[in-house]
Formats: structure tokens, sequence, C-alpha cells
């Protein structure tokens, strides 16, 4: 085939007119030779053709040409329309920054034409990282997984995939089914993933409060032209927390004092009481000032340790007759909700006795928030055993009683969540029997409501004997430190301290066990020390008396139970150590219960049992801290706090007899559910002058304070 320069000419300005979106061979069907815009063949054998420019090119935003200099303004405006063939040199040309192809400077950029390109890979993760609760801290667990997906293009292409535990945390212990599958290659997308944690163990938070696992997902797509693309999604699980290496110290003088906090959530402080009353001032954090108020501060961390350095907390301690008995800072969380509970800075000056905290201030400290504790309130007593709080990460539990009162629990088993073994924390304070208990005794009552002390058959100048009489067969109640039989048994010490609660006849402990004289055993044998609660004739049966429906008076047995956990684990229930080896063995054995459940003749260790003379006694360690004491018989019960699982906190509220109270700041006596004789009932005494728990009988007319247990 002949061509001329004039055909060649009509033949780019047909090209350059329908916007050259291709090349072009003539003579033959094959495709054209790379490069060429024109390709002239005859018979298949003609590989010439019309070429462009072989250049590469650096940038589609310059006209630049190789290593010559860059053409602007008019010169390069004169330049549009001008085609070039790009060879960027690379292995896989379509892989290139700027693909190998014909490209056309349209006066501002290159314009490439029908440019080969690469296929991209896409990968894409829904949603954001995932921060579980750790279930230990004021949090629970979500009761539905966390989910996400993984989408991915070519959809032919499977993604790597990749399950990492942390090399120093580890990894988190997932629920079943909702668990990232192991490392390897997915191949459907979306890949769809369902989470959802174990809780983690008391024991990892014992030793970290700010305990950390953490699993990293990587999800990596690769292409044709050798790069990959990379996602990661971080699955964390921390407990949140705040501690104080000090949180409890009674001061008898005016000091400086220091105390470590320790973090890894944002917090705030405020104080109470509030006002001058208050024994901590001059607040300080690592030498800054911090206001009591609802300042926020601290550190939000997720990586196994708190603040990183420990802060130094200082504080002066003003101690006099103007001070409040207890002082405290709440720090608490300044997230909402809460992460981790309450916690607080207690200053005691055990020597001065005046207003304290009530039931709802004292829940506040244990860490509840104010919406929990007016959703409690509000409720309606008298009640089905089910008006409580959540329970708290230490076990403390909130509830109302049938006499609107709020008290509060906590488990003294193995698992402080659990209620194997939930005993009231402070004494009991109603003064009706609940909807659940009908009184069995001789007395008529009004809306099942109990008879006060001092104006029931016990008027000034009435003989002891008639009063103490009237006292086996009545449902009496009592104020601790409350007066004698001459005067108005007075209000004031209940007042100032709603712990101490009431004191009660066994009539009224047990609503009338004792039948129409008060000195029967309606419930069978006489003799019921020993006796589990149960339903076999030969086992005691569980007794509501004057507790809330869902709770029970306890029985001797089950005070005995209780004495039995405090000695084998003193240390988590108070501030004293926990006795081992052969002292434990003989602790124990002092305080040793019935051996079966069939026992008829059982009478136990009476009198006082424990350590003697020892300040490590297991009676010290369920005495409050600030009831008065001999020497080393003071108190150390643990208690409210967020950060430590309280103590039983008895207080030494006496007892009455005769129509007077005594004994207060000197004795407590509990009663038990448990008969020995016919006028006689099983109770546990604590003194300010030992360090044991006593255990005897004595007669049903006492007015004691009652400790209830839950069923």
């Amino acid at each position: 085939m002949k061509r001329t320069l004039t055909q060649a000419i009509i033949i780019i300005a047909l090209l350059t007119t329908i916007s050259l979106q291709g090349q072009v061979t003539m003579g033959s069907g094959q495709p054209p030779a790379p490069g060429a815009l024109l390709d002239l063949k005859m018979d298949g054998a003609t590989t010439k053709g019309l070429a462009l420019p072989r250049v590469k090119l650096s940038d589609r935003t310059k006209l630049k040409i190789g290593t010559a200099a860059e053409l602007t303004g008019a010169e390069r405006d004169k330049h549009t329309g001008l085609l070039v063939y790009n060879v960027s040199g690379a292995p896989i040309p379509k892989c290139a920054l700027i693909p190998d192809g014909i490209y056309i400077w349209d006066g501002e950029t290159w314009q490439g034409i029908n440019i080969k390109t690469a296929e991209l890979p896409t990968l894409t993760l829904s949603g954001a990282d995932i921060y579980f609760p750790s279930g230990r801290d004021a949090r629970t667990l979500p009761s539905t997984p966390e989910t996400f997906t993984a989408s991915w293009t070519p959809t032919d292409n499977p993604a790597v995939y990749t399950n990492t535990p942390h090399a120093t945390w580890g990894g988190i212990s997932f629920n079943g089914a909702d668990t990232p599958p192991a490392s390897g290659n997915l191949t459907t997308t979306p890949a769809a993933f369902s989470l959802l944690p174990n809780a983690m163990t008391a024991a990892e938070i014992a030793a970290n409060p700010f305990r950390t696992k953490q699993n990293t997902l990587t999800f990596k797509v690769a292409n044709e032209c050798g790069t990959d693309i990379t996602e990661v999604r971080i699955i964390n699980q921390t407990n949140k927390a705040l501690t104080l290496s000090t949180p409890t110290k009674e001061y008898t003088a005016t000091t400086n004092a220091t105390n470590t906090l320790t973090a890894n959530a944002n917090w705030k402080v405020t104080q109470f009481p509030v006002g001058t009353t208050n024994a901590i001032s001059t607040l300080q954090l690592d030498g800054n000032t911090l206001p009591f108020s609802t300042d926020v501060t601290g550190y939000e961390r997720n990586d196994n340790q708190g603040t990183g350095t420990a802060n130094n907390l200082s504080y002066t301690v003003t101690v006099s007759a103007s001070k409040a008995r207890y002082s405290y800072l709440i720090f608490e969380d300044a997230n909402n909700p809460k992460r981790f509970d309450n916690v607080a800075l207690t200053v005691l000056q055990c020597t001065n006795v005046g207003q304290q905290p009530s039931i709802e201030q004292w829940a506040l400290f244990a860490g509840f928030s104010q919406a929990e504790i007016d959703a409690v309130k509000g409720k309606t007593a008298p009640n089905d055993g089910g008006l409580s709080s959540r329970i708290l990460s230490n076990g403390v539990q909130l509830h109302l009683d049938q006499s609107d009162n709020l008290f509060l629990s906590s488990n003294f088993g193995t698992n402080p969540k659990d209620s194997d073994m939930r005993w009231m924390i402070h004494n009991l304070a109603a003064t009706k029997f609940d909807t659940g208990q009908n009184y069995t005794g001789a007395a008529t009552l009004a809306n099942k409501q109990l008879r006060p002390y001092n104006a029931d058959g016990v008027p000034p100048g009435t003989p002891a004997t008639t009063i103490n009489n009237n006292a086996y067969k009545n449902p009496y109640y009592a104020y601790p430190n409350g007066g004698t039989n001459n005067g108005s048994m007075t209000t004031t010490t209940y007042t100032q301290n709603p712990r101490l609660g009431l004191l009660y006849t066994w009539d009224a402990a047990t609503a009338g066990k004792g039948g129409n004289t008060g000195q029967l055993n309606m419930d069978g044998a006489i003799q019921e020390s020993g006796r589990r609660e149960g339903t076999a004739t030969t086992e005691q049966k569980r007794r509501q008396g004057i507790c809330p429906n869902g709770w029970h008076l306890p029985s001797d047995d089950e005070w005995s139970l209780l004495e039995q956990e405090i000695v084998k684990n003193k240390n988590t229930f108070s501030s004293l150590p926990t006795s081992t080896g052969s002292a434990l063995t003989a602790e124990l054995t002092s305080v040793d219960r019935a051996a079966a459940a069939t026992t008829t003749t059982y009478t136990g260790n009476t009198s006082y049992r424990g350590l003697q003379n020892d300040v490590n006694g297991h009676g010290n360690a369920m005495k409050e801290i600030c009831e008065p004491g001999t020497g080393n018989f003071k108190g150390a019960s643990n208690g409210l706090s967020s950060t430590a699982r309280p103590g039983m906190d008895v207080f030494l509220a006496g007892h009455a007899d005769g129509g007077s109270a005594y004994g207060y700041g000197s004795l407590a006596y509990f009663w038990s559910a448990s008969s020995y004789s016919a006028t006689t009932a099983w109770f546990r005494i604590f003194g300010s002058g030992n360090s044991q728990v006593g255990r005897n009988a004595t007669n049903r007319r006492y007015l004691f304070s009652v400790r209830c247990k839950k069923d």
C-alpha cells in the first residue's frame, strides 16, 4: 500500500478530531504495535507505523519531558494537544504511579487514553476498636456480643487474618461461640465477628486492679502489584479502678498526712461533711492544690497500669472536738455511667462521738450513685425481698426494710457477689414485722407494729420483776443508750448513728417463737444449738422473725459458720492477718460447730472463743474500728469502700433490761434464732476489753441487737 505525507497528515487530523480514543491498524486485523498511533500493515508483514514520542512522565500536572525544563505560561498553552507515549520503566507497567500508555496534554494535566491500570484492593472494617469492661468493676459485661464485619475486594482473593494476644498483658478469655477465630485465611466477604469476653477473675484483679487484656486482630489483602492493604482492630478489656495506699486511718493529733493515689480513669473528689467540721483540708496532688469540687483530673488508660507514676496525695488533718468523727474525701469516676465505684479516704478521730453519716451517705461512700439509692428508696415496703440494688464488686448491696429504712449487706463467702453468706453489715432498725411474717406470740399488735419498750407496760417506777416478765412475751424494741426506767428512753444516740439500729426482745426478734408465755419453743426440740436451717424434724427451721422478707434471724449454727469464715479470712474482712498452720487449726477448733445436721445434744464451745488477749483475735476483726477498746482490743473490721470487702462492723450498742439501757460503748449482744431452754436462747457477745467472741445462752427477756442473714 502506497502512502503519502498528505495521507498521514489527514489521518492524524482525523484521529485528533475523534478525541484520540484509540490506536489504529490499517491493512490487517492485527493489533497495532505498542506506542503506534497509526500502524500500517500489508498482509500482516509490515511493522512500520506512525509512532508517538516515547517519554517518561514524572508528574501529571507538569509539562515536563525527561530532563528538559518545565514549560510554563504561554509556552505551556502552545502545547495543548501534545501526544506522547509514557514509558514508566516499572516491572509491571500498569502498577506504576503513571502507568504506561498514551497521554495528551489538555493544558492543565496529562490525560490518559485507554490506560490499563491494576485493580487496587479494598479492605474495610465496620465500627471501631472495642473496649470491654472487666466484669469486676462498676460495669457489667454486656448481655449481647459486640459485632463487626470485615469486607474486601477483589472478592475472589482471601484476606489474611491474624489473632495476636498481647505479648505482656495476655489475651482476652472469650465466651464460647463469641470468640474470634484463630489466625488463618478468610475466604468469604464480608466476614462477621461476634465477641463476648468472660469476666476477669478475682485473683487477676487482686494482683492488679488496673488489669488489662488485649487481642490485636489484623486483616491484610494483597494485589497483583505486590502491595498489601492492612487494617487492625484492637479488642481491649480493662478493669477501671482508683486505689489509695491507706484508705482509712485514725488520727489523735493534728498533722500533715500523705497518701498514694493511683487510677486509670478520670476522677473527681468531693468532701463529707462539707464545711468546717471536716477534719481534712489543704488537699494537694503532686504539690498542686486540688479544690474540693467536681473538677475532673486523672488519666484514662487501658494499658495494664494506673497513672504510670503514682500520685502523691497530701492533706492536713485537724483533730478537735469541733471536727467530725468520720471525715471523708470521696473519689468518684468522672464518667457517667461509672466504671469504678466510689473510693473513700477516711480520717477517723474515734474519741469524738458526734453526728455520723446516714445510711444513705454510707451507700454513697460504698460506691452507689444517687440514682441507684433513689431507686431503692422509691420502692414500697413491706417488700418481697427483692427491693435491692446491684451488688458492687466488693460484695456490698443496698436494700430497703419493711419500715422503709435503708440497710447495707455484704457476702462473707468466697465470691463477694454471691449471697450464700450475705449478712447485714450494720444493725437492724425495723419497728414492725414484714408481710411474710406472722407474729405467733401473746401480744395483740396493730398492723404488725412492735411495741416501744418505754411506753408499753413499762411506765416510770414499774418494778423490774414486772418489766422482765412482760419482756418475755412482748415484741419490744428500745434505743441504744436510751436512758432508764425513770425517764424517757431517748433516741439521741441512735439518731446520731443510725447504724446502731435498735434493741429487741427475743419475742420481737423471733416474731413470737416462745409462744403465749414467751417461754416455749414453737419449732420442736428445745436445745437447738448446732442445728442447720431446713425442713427435717431434726433440723432447726429457718425463722424470719423481725427480718425483712427474704431474710431471717440467723441460727446459733449460722453465727458459728460466720465466725469460722472470719477466722479463716481475717485479712479479707479486717486489717488483721489471718492465722496460719497450727494456730489457725486451734483457732477454728475454738469456734467449732455441730459436726452433723442430725446432732441433737451438741452445745459447742461456750463462753469466749478465739485468740485470748491477742490483738489478732477474730472478735477484734469483727468490731467496728472506732468502737472503744482497752489496750489491743480495738476493732479492726474493714469499713466501707470500693477497694476492700467490708467486715461485720460490730457496734458496742449495749442492751436493755429492767426498763433501762446498759453497756453502750462497752458490749454488744446479738440474738440468734436458736433456743437453749424454755426461757433462754443462744446469743453472741463482743466486748471492748477482749479480742474474742462470746457464745452463750441467756434469758429471752433481754433486748439485744439483731443482724439478719439472706435466705
